[in-house]
């Protein structure tokens, strides 16, 4: 109880007057939010991007958002486009928090290619393969954010949006081998780095679970 939040929803660098929250209570910054607002707070909390359209029955998208101690320089997503068609299209949003412009580069699933270029304190989105993730990389090993809308291209897809943050590389690595062996223990362990619980960064707590881990009898 008692948590102090501050919240800079307009990216101006002056935070709105801190709110108090308790335990199990939710606060609501109802539009304004732009690109770079900030939340921090003096103890955990979960923060979440809500979007939509007033009035379109489905249309709306709800995200949570990891904490920047979590924030690294690859992701990836394993959700493709549907088809080629405009209605299934997909898209990835990447934020550079640096002061200067990084490059991302885009392998996809079935081999191509991209490149983004992501202006300082910036955003650039990438258009995703037809059934078939991909993987994104800071080319100097800049950290970013990125998370992924399903469906942005067409004009009549409410009913199938949704979206969400894309997967640290490092933490999808662990995932795949824990569940592969069976160490059920080890992906609530990585969930937990991911959702900021606990001090110090995610990655020496991420190095520490990889020597732990057991790697299964890839053949």
């Amino acid at each position: 109880d008692g948590t102090s939040v501050t919240i800079d929803p307009d990216a101006d660098g002056t935070p709105d007057a801190p709110v108090t929250v308790d335990e199990g209570e939710v606060y609501v910054v109802d539009g304004g939010v732009n690109l770079g607002a900030t939340v921090s707070a003096d103890a955990e909390v979960s923060v979440y991007v809500a979007s939509g359209d007033i009035g379109a029955t489905y249309e709306g998208r709800f995200i949570e958002l990891f904490p920047t101690r979590a924030w690294t320089d690859a992701y990836v997503s394993p959700v493709g486009a549907r088809s080629s068609a405009d209605d299934d299209g997909t898209r990835v949003f990447v934020f550079n928090p640096g002061a200067a412009q990084i490059t991302v580069d885009v392998l996809e699933g079935g081999g191509g290619t991209g490149q983004l270029l992501v202006p300082a304190g910036g955003q650039d989105s990438y258009v995703m393969p037809v059934d078939a993730g991909a993987r994104f990389t800071s080319a100097d090993g800049s950290p970013f954010y990125a998370f992924q809308a399903i469906t942005t291209e067409g004009t009549s897809t409410s009913a199938f949006d949704w979206g969400f943050t894309l997967i640290p590389e490092a933490a999808a690595l662990l995932l795949f081998e824990s569940a592969a062996s069976g160490q059920a223990s080890v992906v609530c362990e990585v969930r937990s780095i991911l959702g900021g619980q606990g001090k110090g960064g995610i990655y020496p707590k991420l190095t520490m679970l990889k020597r732990q881990l057991k790697r299964p009898p890839f053949t």
